[in-house]
């Protein structure tokens, strides 16, 4: 069987200007194992991976899956990404999501959302980890994932894509 193995493939026509926004690899992690919370301080999860970056000018891309319930109507469950780990370094204002806590006639609650974040302060080559971490604003419990006890739990997923600069 033959094999092709390259760094990376460049169009014909060259990049674009400025060069990069190549996918260079991807890590996933997927966790099935609960944490709860009842807290509005930041709680580590179970959602967190760890990727090398090939270049110290490379970007790391992070995309996140959450599925959550809780006990309480009217509550927000807050998810935000750390670098570095347990101690590490909260990305921002801009690298959270929200999960609403629906009403349901005082039953547990089910919720969703998703994370986006780009994050271009990486400037490392050494093994980096990125970690969801979460919190309740309001009253009751927040279980992430999430899933019921019919159904079970409904995984939770983290990507890290190393993109080119």
């Amino acid at each position: 069987m033959s094999q092709i193995k390259v760094n990376s493939i460049i169009p014909v026509a060259g990049v674009p200007t400025g060069g990069g926004g190549g996918i260079i690899q991807i890590v996933k992690a997927v966790t099935t194992s609960q944490t709860s919370t009842s807290s509005e301080s930041f709680v580590d999860t179970n959602l967190t991976a760890t990727i090398t970056p090939t270049s110290t000018s490379s970007h790391v891309l992070v995309l996140a899956r959450i599925i959550c319930e809780g006990t309480q109507n009217n509550s927000f469950a807050r998810f935000d990404v750390f670098r570095g780990g347990t101690s590490g370094t909260q990305l921002g204002n801009s690298v959270r999501g929200l999960s609403q806590m629906g009403i349901n006639n005082g039953n547990d609650f089910m919720g969703s959302c998703n994370i986006i974040h780009l994050d271009t302060g990486i400037s490392t080559t050494s093994a980096t980890e990125y970690l969801i971490k979460m919190r309740l604003s309001g009253s009751g419990t927040v279980k992430m994932p999430g899933g019921g006890t019919s159904s079970g739990v409904i995984p939770c997923e983290i990507l890290l894509l190393e993109v080119s600069a």
